[in-house]
């Protein structure tokens, strides 16, 4: 028996309705409709108030619901991939800031500019890296509170920004490389 049919077992020998469920374990009648329709799997808190609700053993639901476990490792490495994308943009807007700013604080070293626009450089490759691995953890993990739509929108709005951001950094470093490299006496 896997996790749904184990929902719609107990809760109807609860006789509980999906709206008066979802209210006790603090979810919406879609995320629980999901769940019973085997859409997707509850995350770990939610499965520890069912287990409570219907005395049950946390074990058999793991058990029994294997891609439960799949689940939860899933949506770790999804957080965890979250991080290092967050990781990575603060520190690229904290190098274009340097970059930016350089006119009010004092003109970096050719060296140190060479060095900064890798970094810029390097850092948007490994956005670009988490960015797509975060697109295929979810492309297949169906996001309960988010709709296909605005899920969507989201992407096309961070890629339009994304772009955007890519061809201001770009002129910024070019304009830059050709003021250092032509006032820079050899």
């Amino acid at each position: 028996m896997d996790i749904s049919s184990i929902l719609k077992k107990k809760r109807r020998d609860h006789k509980l309705t999906q709206e008066q469920l979802a209210e006790k374990i603090f979810v919406s009648t879609k995320i629980f409709s999901n769940w019973e329709n085997n859409k997707t799997t509850p995350d770990i808190d939610s499965l520890i108030i069912l287990a409570q609700l219907f005395d049950l053993s946390l074990d058999n639901l793991l058990l029994k619901g294997s891609n439960i476990v799949e689940n939860i490792k899933k949506q770790a490495d999804i957080r965890s991939t979250k991080i290092y994308l967050n990781f990575a943009t603060i520190t690229d807007l904290a190098c274009l800031f340097i970059l930016v700013t350089q006119p009010i604080f004092g003109n970096l070293s050719l060296p140190a500019l060479i060095i900064l626009n890798l970094a810029i450089i390097s850092n948007c490759a490994i956005i670009i890296y988490f960015g797509n691995r975060l697109i295929r953890l979810t492309k297949n993990f169906e996001l309960a509170n988010m709709p296909r739509e605005v899920f969507r929108k989201a992407i096309l709005t961070g890629v339009i920004w994304g772009s955007i951001i890519g061809i201001v950094i770009g002129i910024i470093i070019l304009f830059f490389l050709y003021k250092y490299l032509y006032s820079y006496k050899f």
